[in-house]
């Protein structure tokens, strides 16, 4: 069994930011892996609309057990933080010095600056759910939820931070690999 627990794996298929990653930290969990399972997110298909002609920059491990992807869209960077290990209930909070930033449901709808009405009226098989506020900024602190990849709530689904229009790459990465992990 140790053998098992410690080889590398990875998980690909549909979807990026509901499926892939909510069975990948849970087969973590189940078997009792050390290593964080790759996501090969070329061999995934992506359920958000603008991830379909974004591309992959890198996929970041950071401390307290999150993943940061990283994309560019055009000349526009954005980012999704979700978890390596399986968990319910993480925000995580970025200083954003001023930068300017727009947070986005993976359906596209505005979450900050300022909020659309988060919901969905037109989900008929499920129990609708009254629109809500996932995203806050205090001062200039930005909290987000990060993804497990629990898709079927909107409370858990998975948000996306974009960089400012042309705002450099390099400079997005800094900022949201300053983020800290908190609990809400």
């Amino acid at each position: 069994m140790t053998k098992i627990r410690s080889a590398p794996a990875e998980s690909w298929g549909a979807s990026f930011d509901g499926c892939v990653t909510k069975y990948t930290l849970n087969l973590r969990r189940l078997l009792g892996l050390k290593h964080v399972i790759d996501i090969n997110f070329e061999l995934t298909v992506p359920d958000a609309a603008f991830l379909l002609d974004a591309e992959l920059q890198e996929a970041l491990l950071l401390p307290n057990g999150l993943r940061l992807f990283l994309f560019t869209a055009g000349d526009q960077a954005l980012g999704l933080f979700t978890m390596t290990a399986h968990s319910l209930a993480t925000f995580v909070a970025v200083l954003l010095n001023h930068q300017e930033v727009t947070v986005k449901s993976k359906q596209g709808i505005r979450l900050w600056p300022p909020a659309e009405a988060y919901h969905l009226p037109q989900a008929a098989l499920a129990p609708y759910e009254a629109p809500q506020e996932l995203v806050r900024c205090d001062l200039d602190t930005l909290t987000v939820p990060v993804s497990a990849g629990f898709v079927y709530s909107l409370a858990k689904a998975p948000v996306y931070i974009f960089a400012e229009q042309g705002q450099k790459i390099e400079e997005f990465t800094k900022l949201l690999k300053s983020a800290v992990t908190k609990k809400n």
